[in-house]
């Protein structure tokens, strides 16, 4: 088995890990909406659905081919588990903190944020671990260039993650500074309670409106889906990655257009400030303003739970 770039795998038959299937595709693992994972096989993230599937099944025979159509840490762990069976299943629990941490900004073992970290870092034009002439190619030729350099490293990252401390350390110290900040009670977070299910919302608070966080500090202390910023007078709301795919460990009320809400909320501005909602197909969808608004927060919230309660869902990763 060995991997191949998604956009030459032409009429090879193959295994095609987090991304959606290809027309030759003889195994899809996936947590993709439509990838065309059976559903008895979906978990959280892709690498957790490679795993069990390697616990508990053999790899098609005749199959030389694995792939994914984009790059992410998601696809690299879950690839490299396919590549590497035996040893992914003994780091079974790691590989799938990576993925997570890669997808969902969170983390159980700071490791495995550190490997994430650095990833990331790796795959900066300016690290020069990723040649300069990489960068100018097209997406699916880029992106199977990420994945060729970093499954070469990837098992040296893992088993000596310290001796990458200059790619990591940076993200670490922000992460670290950022868990700080919540809890010294710098930044907040409460989370509203709702009957209906209806909304899972969280409010962070920075009194500071110059206070950058890192998201997995948030990520690791709520596990609600539906996030409001709160900077003074300047507030926004995201959709969690978790509702974006498939998702197995708990359930979460789906994703509705907030598209209407934007227009009311600009209907209702007294500056130039202007808002925009991205679309509930983007994997962590803001509905967010140009600038401070004019509008008070308890307001913009109310109109928010408003439309979170009422609208029709327009994105469900299970269908």
């Amino acid at each position: 088995m060995e991997f191949r770039a998604y956009d030459e795998l032409y009429d090879l038959p193959s295994i095609v890990v987090d991304g959606r299937a290809h027309k030759e595709s003889v195994l899809v693992l996936s947590h993709w909406r439509n990838s065309g994972t059976a559903k008895e096989l979906i978990r959280d993230t892709s690498t957790e659905i490679v795993l069990d599937f390697l616990e508990h099944n053999e790899l098609p025979k005749n199959v030389e081919y694995v792939s994914n159509d984009h790059f992410d840490e998601d696809g690299l762990i879950g690839i490299f588990a396919i590549l590497n069976p035996e040893y992914a299943l003994s780091k079974k629990s790691l590989l799938i903190d990576i993925a997570q941490a890669g997808d969902f900004q969170k983390y159980n073992n700071r490791q495995a944020a550190r490997i994430v970290f650095t990833i990331n870092a790796l795959l900066k034009e300016e690290s020069g671990f990723i040649s300069k002439d990489c960068f100018k190619m097209t997406y699916p030729k880029m992106a199977a260039e990420f994945y060729r350099r970093l499954l070469e490293v990837l098992k040296d990252i893992i088993e000596k993650t310290e001796d990458y401390k200059k790619y990591w350390i940076d993200e670490d110290n922000f992460l670290t500074l950022s868990e700080n900040l919540l809890r010294d009670n710098l930044v907040t977070i409460k989370e509203l309670e709702d009957n209906s299910k209806k909304t899972d919302l969280a409010i962070v608070t920075m009194p500071n409106p110059d206070i950058l966080i890192h998201e997995m500090a948030i990520h690791n202390k709520t596990r609600r889906t539906q996030i409001v910023f709160h900077r003074g007078s300047y507030f926004n709301f995201k959709y969690r990655y978790e509702t974006w795919v498939q998702f197995k460990s708990y359930s979460y009320p789906l994703r509705v257009n907030l598209s209407s809400l934007a227009e009311e909320l600009n209907s209702n501005e007294k500056n130039q400030t202007t808002w925009d909602y991205e679309g509930s197909s983007k994997i962590t969808p803001s509905l967010k303003p140009s600038s401070e608004s004019s509008i008070p927060f308890e307001d913009f919230l109310n109109m928010l739970k408003t439309e979170l309660n009422n609208s029709e869902v327009d994105w469900n990763p299970n269908e």
